[in-house]
């Protein structure tokens, strides 16, 4: 391919159309079943779109396709501006832009790679509710969430601890929810706080109460529809 074809181009759109077909397939297929199953966490929502992947799954994917990590890598920012484009009806004029290149193998790269997605898209519908949620609600929206575990030592002077005073073991958390516009970086606030091992079992028994009265709704939806 000679430079002419990546000064038709933009150079994101060359990089995802020449991307190697097979290890897009490979990543963005392992990349969303950690996705569905919650063990990784990405954002749908233009210029806020994101994936947090640990390292450890990235080495995973790495073996298990015999792929170095800047392909993974490649794959997955292609995997979020493809899912962007067809998500905003925008595929169809990056398509008419990639015609122009030279090398015809580019028009059709990315054609296959959107044609994918699109199917990925419709396998996923959390994908698209993701998106939408992100995108045309006014409420913050939830980002990622930091946990550590640690033995808390209280020592006197204190108002409040008198002797003996045994240690304490706490959590502390790091929540991050976010706001974001569809063509702007997104807008993060943290809040951290510390929580005892009961407080978390009652919070544990909400989310578990929440994640029932939304999987409830879904069921109600899939059968009015």
């Amino acid at each position: 391919m000679n430079n002419d074809v990546a000064e038709e181009i933009p150079k994101s759109l060359l990089d995802m159309a020449t991307l190697d077909m097979n290890a897009f397939k490979s990543v963005v297929s392992e990349i969303l079943n950690l996705y569905e199953n919650g063990s990784i966490r990405m954002i749908f929502a233009g210029g806020a779109s994101g994936a947090k992947i640990a390292k450890t799954n990235i080495s995973i994917i790495v073996k298990k396709y015999n792929i170095d990590r800047t392909t993974v890598r490649r794959a997955v920012t292609a995997f979020l501006r493809c899912v962007h484009m067809v998500l905003t009806n925008e595929h169809e004029d990056a398509l008419e832009m990639a015609k122009k290149a030279k090398d015809v193998r580019t028009a059709e790269g990315f054609r296959e790679k959107i044609e994918f997605i699109e199917d990925m898209v419709d396998k996923h519908p959390s994908i698209r509710q993701g998106f939408l949620a992100y995108t045309t609600g006014q409420a913050t929206h939830f980002v990622d969430l930091e946990w550590a575990a640690e033995m808390k030592v209280y020592h006197s002077p204190s108002l409040h601890v008198v002797e003996p005073h045994p240690a304490l073991s706490i959590g502390r958390i790091k929540l991050s929810a976010g706001s974001v516009a569809i063509h702007e970086e997104e807008k993060v606030t943290t809040l951290d706080f510390e929580i005892t091992l009961q407080d978390l079992n009652s919070m544990i028994r909400s989310l578990q109460d929440l994640k029932e009265a939304l999987t409830n709704l879904e069921k109600k939806k899939l059968v009015e529809e």
